[in-house]
């Protein structure tokens, strides 16, 4: 029998990995009844009690099919493309442990599946939604907002950002592969109304990064295990932090709402990308939207077409689509080029230092030549005298006589 371990080691991409295992989990909370806590991140011990589940179901000689066929009824509450997705992962589990179901079986799983592409109901991410959101968070809110508006990433990209990822003199965000759903690194900008938003954040972020740290638990290892992940990050918080801030800016604006048909809110913080996607789509050719948002059969292309600071000109032209408040632009320039003069006078101070200190460096080394050139000149007796003076005060003693 492959443990959930074993199974998910056959999945190189992290994200296939995580929907291949909360098929699985969905599969054992069906069997046996359980009720988790929450479903956005896993609690101690949660993982190894899913393994031991797992096993006993494995071991009782189980009608599989019948298993299946009842948990393709009992997520009838789920959006049809998770149902998809969790009956793959169980059919994929049975089939790793040569456990196989024919044509005719499958066919009255997907029957028995929830119809249709989709039946949430979704309002649209408008300004005026964005606008009431951010009038109701706090500095954090407001700038993983915006860097989620103005960059296009995805939520769980956003939030394994590093520090030196982002360049904000530049504007640019770069996004390690390892962190991506296509396993590719891509580039994506940042607009003018996100940085400042994103540089008052960061001002405070050691604050935020304390709270994260000190919410480790009783156990020592999980704090270490949380400084090591969290330490270095732009958002040093977790995917369940970011949706309950999101919530709670949706509660204290009056805008959590519910699905009629499933339970589930009606905006979702995953909307911001594609709020990304249809404002700079206005101004800014397609495939380079697309790149941006790391679609995969854009990335290699647009990226070889066109140079960075091209895309980052054509980004410019629409960024302003991206715009939630009114943004003082005149104001903006005028800021980044006092800073700029700033570095450049920083710069200048640093080169005057170092001449300075390269001058001093070359009147000292002068000196020493000349006195050893001196040395050279005189007789033994003075040179001998010279080496027994510079002996005694090597060793603190005082010289046998004065001249």
């Amino acid at each position: 029998m492959k443990t959930m371990k074993e199974f998910l080691e056959y999945f190189p991409n992290k994200h296939t990995k995580i929907v291949r295992r909360s098929g699985l989990i969905s599969f054992l909370e069906f069997k046996f009844g359980i009720k988790r806590k929450t479903k956005q991140h896993f609690q101690e011990g949660e993982l190894e009690m899913f393994e031991e589940y797992l096993k006993k179901y494995m071991e009782s000689n189980p009608n599989h099919f019948d298993d299946l066929l009842k948990f393709a009824g009992y997520l009838h509450e789920y959006p049809p493309l998770t149902v998809k997705s969790y009956i793959s992962s169980m059919k994929e589990y049975f089939g790793r442990n040569d456990i196989f179901f024919n044509a005719y079986q499958m066919k009255d799983v997907r029957n028995k599946s929830p119809k249709g592409r989709g039946r949430t109901e979704e309002q649209d991410m408008t300004k005026e939604i964005i606008k009431k959101l951010l009038a109701y968070t706090d500095t954090r809110g407001k700038a993983l907002f915006l860097v989620l508006i103005s960059t296009g990433m995805r939520i769980g990209e956003a939030l394994t950002l590093k520090v030196q990822d982002i360049d904000i003199s530049n504007r640019i965000v770069n996004i390690r592969g390892q962190n991506t759903k296509t396993g590719e690194s891509r580039f994506t900008f940042l607009n003018k109304e996100a940085i400042p938003a994103l540089e008052a954040y960061l001002a405070v972020r050691q604050k935020y990064l304390t709270t994260t740290l000190k919410r480790g638990g009783v156990c020592p290892g999980a704090n270490m295990h949380r400084t090591e992940i969290y330490k270095d990050r732009v958002f040093p918080f977790s995917e369940e932090v970011a949706l309950q801030i999101f919530t709670s800016s949706l509660k204290k604006a009056g805008l959590n709402k519910m699905s009629s048909s499933i339970q589930r809110r009606t905006l979702h913080i995953h909307q911001f990308r594609k709020y990304f996607k249809s404002q700079l789509a206005v101004s800014c050719p397609s495939e380079i939207v697309e790149a941006l948002m790391g679609h995969n059969g854009y990335l290699n292309g647009a990226y070889r077409r066109y140079p960075k600071d091209q895309m980052f000109e054509h980004y410019q032209k629409g960024e302003h689509c991206l715009y939630i408040n009114e943004v003082d632009l005149d104001k903006l320039e005028s800021k980044y080029e006092q800073k700029l003069q700033e570095e450049i006078t920083d710069r200048r101070e640093l080169e005057r230092r170092f001449i300075a200190l390269e001058t001093s460096y070359q009147q000292l080394f002068n000196q020493k030549m000349s006195e050893h050139l001196h040395i050279g000149k005189q007789n033994p007796d003075e040179i001998a005298y010279q080496e027994q003076q510079s002996k005694g005060l090597k060793r603190g003693l005082k010289p046998a006589f004065s001249v």
